[in-house]
């Protein structure tokens, strides 16, 4: 099966009617050129490029919906392939310890992971505070890995728009996530 434009709208609006053959179809159309695109972005790490064309192709059929079937598939694909590659080169410069660092005791780990559960936890809860359209905006962005085009073209409007809503919802969301962890737990009393 050839990438075309029309054949690849045909499967997309196939797909998001819950037509399984279409998601293998596309899986079969474009998982070759992705793959190879995926291997050169990887350095021609052949196990990483399969498990990003799986992470690929799992983020894309998740936001199918989102796709605007008028826009060449090629493209969008690709995009989403890239965002992979660099969500996991992110991951594994945060996870590569420090040169000279000591490794954490099991102990500090562990407070180390509730501090971060708790930091998220604000996250998430400020995210839900958010007006309507600055979540929106920092979901595409961060969340889905939404280009500043991609995300104004999403919410049809421009560039200048998303920027604007990107700045202020960060300015939000880190006022409300520093209040959140300033604020000491309130303790209950015990009952008499």
């Amino acid at each position: 099966m050839s990438q075309g434009g029309q054949n690849d709208r045909t499967l997309v609006l196939r797909a998001r009617g819950g037509d399984q053959d279409a998601y293998r179809e596309l899986y079969a159309a474009w998982s070759r050129p992705i793959l190879g695109l995926l291997r050169h972005l990887l350095a021609g790490d052949g196990a990483a490029a399969e498990e990003a064309l799986e992470e690929t192709f799992v983020r894309a059929f998740a936001a199918l919906g989102q796709f605007d079937v008028e826009r060449p598939f090629g493209p969008w694909i690709k995009e989403i392939a890239r965002n992979v590659v660099r969500d996991a080169q992110r991951a594994a410069a945060a996870a590569a310890p420090l040169p000279g660092a000591e490794r954490a005791s099991p102990d500090e780990e562990a407070l180390s992971a509730l501090v971060r559960r708790e930091q998220e936890e604000s996250v998430l809860d400020a995210l839900v505070d958010l007006p309507d359209r600055e979540r929106q905006v920092l979901l595409l962005r961060y969340h889905r890995g939404f280009t500043q085009p991609e995300t104004a073209a999403e919410l049809r409007c421009s560039r200048r728009t998303v920027a604007t809503l990107q700045k202020s919802a960060l300015a939000h969301l880190a006022r409300a996530v520093r209040e959140r962890l300033a604020k000491p737990e309130l303790k209950q009393e015990p009952n008499p």
